[in-house]
């Protein structure tokens, strides 16, 4: 737990407070301590809702929930088990979204009552919302679809087999048509042609290019890697940018990260890997949402994986200090579809240089879902839209 350091009685004391608590005065801290360093007893009304996607369905998952403070921070205790970083700003309390997307934020008694208005803020990655809720109603929150009130700001590069553009229109960042697919110009992201990635590198004043407005960057199965400038992508990565891409877009994670990861094979079309979902939070965030065919995730953890392009890329960690940061998300087994002395390898892998994050999947979007109905890998790469840094 953080200190915070109060003048009683002529000498300092330490008193420890709870993470979603507010006081009023010293006295009131020091009755409310148990005294035996835990947590003090929270009182108050409890607001609790849901935080969603700009879609007002998809449920975002340990994000940061808060009140923020107009004076200085009231409560500083550290969250023993936060699934998300405290707020940056000075706040009354705050809290955690759990796999569902839910919340509870307790709202401290001496500051408001049921029926008062509160301003609530919640903040995931480069997302971030804020409104006006009242104590005692419904209190979900929807992320905007616009980069003035809090959306990312997004670059997709266009390809030739895969169409991640069609995910981020699901997910509210556009129209979906029938057949689930953007409606070209409904989009609130910026779409590049396939072969147009070189206008991120231009240089729009000196030492600053294109690329570095952006908040995320995704490229699309067979977009080309023509004009990209390495050094560049590099550095937007290490100052806090996200790289996304999918199967034959590996050179753009390949030729700028080489100390990370490399290419070991390329495999069958049409290939149907049994996979599974390795990482834990994805696993749990996958049992909370439905896929065209009910679950997205069985209880095994097993995973439905399909559409694999002809050629597809398989990537493996390199033997290095930087390799072996490299995590897997997705794995698959690939025994009778690659000839390989470990039949076990990544699908989803995800690595982090500086302050940024880099993700590469082998499988990608596939037609044949409609409207907003989701296949299990497009849930996948929704999960990873807003959670790439978790």
């Amino acid at each position: 737990m953080k200190k915070l350091t109060m003048l009683v009685a002529g000498v300092m004391l330490l008193a420890f407070v709870g993470c979603s608590s507010s006081s009023s005065s010293s006295k009131k801290k020091d009755d409310d301590d148990n005294g035996n360093g835990a947590d003090p007893i929270v009182t108050g009304e409890v607001l609790s809702g849901v935080l969603y996607a700009p879609n007002g369905s998809t449920p975002i998952p340990n994000a940061t929930v808060y009140i923020p403070s107009s004076g200085s921070t009231s409560s500083l205790a550290a969250r023993q088990a936060a699934t998300c970083p405290e707020p940056t700003e000075a706040w009354v309390a705050w809290t955690c979204t759990d796999e569902e997307g839910s919340y509870e934020l307790t709202v401290p008694a001496d500051y408001a009552q049921t029926g008062e208005e509160v301003t609530i803020k919640a903040t995931k990655d480069a997302w971030s919302v804020q409104t006006t809720l009242v104590i005692g109603q419904s209190a979900d929150m929807v992320f905007s679809a616009t980069v003035a009130e809090g959306a990312a700001n997004i670059a997709v590069i266009q390809g030739a087999y895969d169409s991640i553009e069609n995910v981020l229109a699901k997910l509210g960042l556009g129209e979906v048509n029938d057949v689930g697919q953007l409606v070209t110009g409904t989009q609130t992201f910026d779409l590049y042609a396939s072969n147009a990635a070189s206008e991120l590198f231009e240089e729009v004043t000196p030492g600053v290019y294109k690329i570095d407005e952006y908040d995320i960057v995704y490229v699309n199965c067979g977009a080309s890697s023509a004009g990209v400038n390495n050094e560049v992508l590099r550095d937007y990565v290490a100052q806090g940018g996200r790289l996304y891409a999918t199967d034959l877009a590996s050179p753009f994670v390949i030729q700028p990260f080489e100390e990370y990861v490399e290419r070991i094979a390329s495999g069958p079309g049409g290939a149907q890997p049994e996979s599974e979902v390795v990482y834990a939070p994805l696993a749990k965030w996958l049992a909370s949402v439905t896929c065209t065919d009910g679950a997205c995730i069985a209880p095994d953890h097993g995973i439905f994986l399909t559409g694999f392009a002809g050629g597809w890329h398989l990537l493996n960690p390199v033997d290095s200090a930087q390799g072996a940061t490299v995590t897997t998300l997705v794995q698959g087994d690939l025994e009778g579809i690659i000839t390989l002395d470990e039949p076990i390898q990544p699908l989803t892998m995800r690595f982090f240089h500086g302050d940024g994050v880099v993700v590469y999947s082998s499988y990608h979007t596939v037609s044949g879902t409609t409207g907003t109905e989701y296949l299990p890998q497009e849930r996948v790469l929704e999960y990873l839209f807003y959670n790439a840094k978790d």
